[in-house]
């Protein structure tokens, strides 16, 4: 029975979601900018699984620098990266894999006090 694999699962769904969100954040002002979802889903029996998507709403419409040399007109697509969101995402991502650390931490302790134990 493996301990230590739900909660090393978690860490690593935490990570990708701190990864992409950090990904989002980076790329605020890039025009035309996709922002990645990470979604994680609990597996049956422990642990979770992620998977990463491209959210393909539209960002905002931009006026070019100089419209002159615009083939649309002066107008583009901007990011469609919520900075809220992403603050909310980069918080609670914190705190999960904060959470899961302690958990692995104190398996490893229990772990090792069973060990003395025993002898």
């Amino acid at each position: 029975m493996d301990l230590y694999g739900p909660g090393m699962t978690a860490l690593r769904a935490h990570s990708t979601k701190l990864a992409g969100a950090a990904h989002n954040v980076a790329n605020l002002s890039t025009p035309g900018f996709k922002a990645q979802r990470v979604h994680m889903v609990e597996v049956p029996g422990g642990g979770v699984t992620v998977t990463i998507s491209r959210d393909l709403s539209p960002g905002p419409p931009l006026r070019e620098q100089d419209e002159s040399r615009s083939k649309s007109g002066g107008i583009r697509e901007g990011s469609n990266v919520d900075l809220a969101r992403e603050m909310v995402d980069l918080i609670t991502s914190q705190r999960g894999y904060q959470a899961n650390a302690r958990a692995v931490k104190t398996l490893a302790e229990i772990k090792g006090q069973v060990l003395d134990i025993i002898g």
